[in-house]
């Protein structure tokens, strides 16, 4: 039998001795010879002991991240075998912010560990609080899991209903691009209808079971919140929800996207720079480059005249003058201009549409490579 006095000492001893939660998850492991697990809020494993040997081997845990099957048990089945599993919030200001998570193997100690475990949720609240304001958004430990599970671990949609249904859509905001608080308020705003991952650098959000009207809605609110990332086209395959998240973090994390772009960037705008990132190795080691594309960089570089970047941004847009202007900043007129000097030097009719997607293909394989070039110089 254990003695709940005896925690409360080995408790008291390491928080005086300022240890670290690893340090105190260790002491309690020793006298009780149990599992013991902090998360956060977000599933993130904070510290733990007690799952190196054969006893509490549980597959709970992948890549530091409580597990969509550690969930279901902890917080469904709450057994294992012969074990039974205590879960215990920690709260911070009415909001929990994390987890004790315990391993009893006899139902006889059941009511020492449910003391326990009530202890060291009030004990560690301060190590809790500081790793909750990483987050921008609050959801509940299910959606946040959920969430990890898609973008970073594996997840059978057959067993999540809500997933199903309706279409998809997925976004991807970078941190360092968008204010707090206007991020925050879209997912506030927002929030029901999606599942949202967070790291410290981005914000990767799946909306589900949307229509085109609902979507139309929450593409309308990113633009009046200011905000700037990319968006996919609403699809109906669960399946290709890693495969676009993936893409777009690799996009958007290199920067390969038009230049000094704010705003959305629709899926027409960056699967190109997608599919072409990927295809940079070769490109590289083949040499391949567009000659009438050199030529427009010696012009930019001569006359200082920007043409490079406009015929670009007008190529992205799909031809559409109105558009491209208004992305460019600059007035209809002096687009069609710019475009007649551009048609000029590459002798060639951007009405063209074999014309168009040739260069803009190598525009891309261009930018890829020279960006390249760039990091290893940096290096």
């Amino acid at each position: 039998m254990y003695d709940i006095n005896d925690c409360y000492k080995i408790i008291f001893e390491a928080m005086a001795e300022n240890l670290s939660l690893n340090n105190i998850a260790e002491r309690i492991y020793r006298y009780t010879k149990q599992g013991v697990v902090f998360i956060s809020g977000s599933g993130r494993l904070m510290a733990s002991a007690g799952f190196g040997g054969d006893k509490n081997s549980f597959s709970f845990f992948r890549k530091e991240h409580l597990s969509w099957n550690g969930y279901e048990l902890f917080f469904v089945k709450k057994k294992v075998g012969k074990s039974t599993l205590y879960t215990e919030p920690i709260y911070d200001k009415k909001k929990v912010s994390g987890y004790v998570l315990l391993i009893c193997e006899d139902m006889k100690d059941g009511e020492f560990f449910e003391k326990l475990g009530r202890f060291l949720a009030k004990i560690v609240e301060r190590f809790f609080a500081q790793e909750q304001k990483r987050y921008l958004y609050n959801q509940s430990l299910r959606r946040h899991i959920i969430a990890w599970a898609m973008m970073e671990d594996d997840i059978d949609t057959g067993q999540v209903k809500e997933l199903q249904g309706g279409k998809y859509m997925a976004v991807l905001f970078l941190k360092s691009g968008n204010t707090a608080a206007g991020l925050s308020g879209f997912l506030r705003d927002n929030g029901s209808s999606a599942y949202v991952y967070e790291n410290e650098w981005e914000v990767r959000v799946l909306f589900c079971k949307l229509t085109d009207r609902s979507a139309g809605r929450i593409r309308k609110r990113m633009d009046e919140c200011q905000l700037t990332g990319c968006v996919s086209e609403l699809f109906s395959d669960w399946h290709l929800c890693r495969a676009k998240q993936h893409l777009l973090a690799r996009i958007i994390r290199s920067g390969k996207s038009v230049p000094g772009e704010q705003g959305i960037r629709q899926e027409k705008e960056w699967f190109i720079p997608g599919i072409y990132s990927y295809a940079t190795p070769l490109i590289e080691e083949a040499g391949l480059m567009d000659y009438s594309i050199q030529r427009l960089l010696e012009e930019d570089e001569e006359k200082h005249t920007g043409l490079y970047h406009t015929l670009k941004v007008y190529l992205i847009c799909e031809n559409n003058i109105t558009l491209a202007a208004k992305k460019l900043h600059i007035h209809r007129n002096t687009l069609v201009y710019r475009l007649k000097q551009i048609e000029k030097c590459l002798e060639v009719d951007l009405n063209d549409t074999e014309n168009s997607w040739d260069l803009l293909a190598f525009i891309m394989m261009h930018d890829m490579v020279r960006r390249k070039t760039g990091e290893r110089k940096e290096r």
